[in-house]
């Protein structure tokens, strides 16, 4: 899934995305900035500030990617806390996946 949002967010930073895949409203997971309720809410251009649920991600563990970028590596047995938030729309994923592109910080979609 992080292959097709990093290949998604390429597009959209490079202009070659034209039209809107098919859209399911889906959770999202964050364990980095995101998690920052103000954030989120600036990213996305909300009037309000956004609900955000506690959340975890079983198996996994961060470690540092290409220096100071936290990134989920499979880890057997352990889990990492977040937040999750449940994205309703497009426009608010492609938000994400600009912000994601201009400032390499890594969310998992389920």
């Amino acid at each position: 899934m992080q292959h097709k949002f990093f290949a998604a967010a390429e597009a959209i930073t490079n202009g070659s995305f034209q039209t809107k895949p098919p859209w399911k409203p889906k959770y999202m997971f964050f364990y980095g900035t995101l998690m920052d309720p103000e954030v989120l809410q600036a990213v996305l251009h909300l009037d309000e500030t956004p609900f955000l649920q506690d959340a975890s991600i079983r198996n996994s563990k961060i470690k540092l990617w290409t220096g100071i970028y936290p990134a989920l590596f499979p880890c057997e047995g352990n889990s990492i806390s977040g937040k999750a938030f449940f994205v309703e729309c497009f426009d608010d994923y492609l938000a994400l996946a600009r912000w994601q592109s201009r400032y390499k910080k890594y969310v998992i979609c389920k």
